[in-house]
């Protein structure tokens, strides 16, 4: 099994890890230094120890023993000698004029495997991040983690050794997203939330969507919150958290004074979880913005959110509700005249929520559209493709089809007097179609058909 993993950034700092380990005393100390001062300055220097063996379990017991109070009482008191490392080795190792660590022949094992491997993250891949293994990877320190690696390899680093990437130091806008989440992911993340920030801002934005984090994982992340007094953003669409995932993070939100946005989309939660977060809207001032669209929210839990709104919260400015399981039109209803209600909630089905814009965004930048003309897109899909929508579900509708009309690139380009190219609009079809339970067909095409149709020849 693992027995240690040895770190540091120069030759000074790894040999002091390394002198309490016996066995190294059988390697001769030139050519060990040799090696590592050829590569430490271009990579990190991780030095693994495996598979030692004993005779007998009492040699080994007292090795263990020996070596753990040897290295704890020497590093305390030879910290900060100045000697060069040689002379420090030296009188660490040596039987006559040093401390004789190492010297006790009696106990060293029989046999045990090293492996010294130069990690230089400028270079690293998906599959070599995988191939460093957990014992290598354990050794990973927060000057690699900050300076060294990039966001795509801390990201690939958390999916595939989470908790050791939780006890390091992240920062800003995290996305943890599609990673396929197990246990020890859910904990990394309620780790994560729990650090303390070092010397980088902390952690304000974390995005954990389409992990099916479930109920249990849920709570883990829930608990963390009550501890954390950073996070202002946590997005956690399509992750089974259900009824009770939804009441253990209203639990934890009711006192919370950081958090401003939270989007629990597509999450199977009902009346009851809608309930526990109507609850927690009593006593939450701070947050600003909720989503609990795509949910199995019925009436019953609509009206518990309605009432909090109308009675109790007036801080709250946007509750997503888009298809739930409430008819839209006794919703509404239900709100009744009350405009500062009608204002901060949104029901209509065909409404871009938050998730999917953001999803578009996505898309539109793997495209290299500029930011600026993802929102001009945006735009136009709303005023154009919006507004035209039930005059095109008639046609559809003549045509005995049940489906969704869409645009074609050039008919929006004709109707807005601006060339927009087919890769830029199928994006945005393509997204919004994931959302919808219909399937879509080009408009152009159904214009046409119903050019030739009777009724349209009418």
């Amino acid at each position: 099994g693992v027995v240690a993993v040895l770190f540091a950034t120069n030759i000074v700092g790894l040999l002091w890890t390394a002198l309490a380990l016996t066995w190294l005393s059988q390697i001769d100390v030139l050519i060990l230094s040799e090696v590592f001062y050829h590569f430490y300055s271009n990579a990190t220097v991780t030095v693994a120890v495996e598979d030692l063996k004993w005779d007998d379990p009492d040699t080994e017991r007292e090795f263990w023993k020996s070596s753990w109070t040897s290295k704890t009482q020497i590093m305390r008191g030879l910290r900060n000698l100045d000697r060069s490392p040689q002379e420090k080795w030296m009188l660490l190792t040596h039987p006559y004029s040093g401390l004789g660590l190492g010297s006790l022949s009696s106990l060293a094992p029989v046999s045990c495997r090293m492996t010294i491997k130069l990690v230089n993250w400028g270079e690293m891949n998906s599959e070599d991040i995988k191939a460093l293994g957990p014992v290598v990877a354990s050794g990973t320190q927060d000057d690699e983690w900050i300076y060294q690696m990039s966001l795509k390899q801390q990201r690939r680093f958390f999916e595939l050794y989470p908790i050791r990437a939780s006890q390091l130091e992240w920062a800003g806008s995290v996305n943890l997203g599609h990673l396929g989440f197990r246990t020890e992911h859910s904990v990394g993340v309620a780790r994560l939330l729990m650090e303390e920030h070092g010397e980088l801002d902390p952690v304000y934005e974390l995005y954990l969507n389409d992990n099916a984090i479930g109920e249990e994982g849920t709570f883990l992340i829930a608990e963390a919150l009550r501890e954390n007094l950073y996070l202002e953003s946590l997005y956690m669409h399509d992750n089974k958290v259900q009824n009770q995932g939804a009441a253990s993070l209203a639990d934890a939100l009711k006192d919370n004074e950081n958090l401003k946005v939270l989007h629990l989309r597509n999450n199977k939660i009902g009346d009851l979880g809608a309930e526990a977060i109507a609850s927690m809207l009593k006593t939450n001032t701070t947050i600003r913005e909720i989503g609990l669209d795509k949910n199995n929210i019925g009436m019953r839990g609509i009206r518990k959110l309605v009432d909090v709104l109308r009675h109790h919260n007036k801080t709250l400015v946007k509750l997503w509700l888009n298809k739930n399981l409430a008819n839209v039109e006794d919703v509404k209803n239900y709100i009744g005249d009350d405009a500062s209600v009608r204002a901060r909630i949104s029901i209509e089905a065909d409404t871009i929520t938050p998730v999917i814009r953001n999803r578009i965004h996505e898309r539109l930048k793997r495209l290299n559209v500029p930011f600026s003309r993802q929102t001009k897109l945006l735009s136009i899909w709303n005023n154009v493709v919006k507004k035209g929508k039930t005059e095109r579900r008639k046609i559809a509708e003549t045509l005995g089809s049940k489906r969704v009309l869409t645009p074609r690139a050039h008919d929006l380009s004709k109707e807005v007097g601006e060339e927009i190219r087919e890769d830029e609009i199928e994006t945005i079809i393509q997204a919004v179609r994931e959302d919808e339970e219909d399937h879509n067909i080009p408009l152009s095409r159904l214009m046409s058909e119903y050019a030739k149709s009777p009724s349209g020849q009418e």
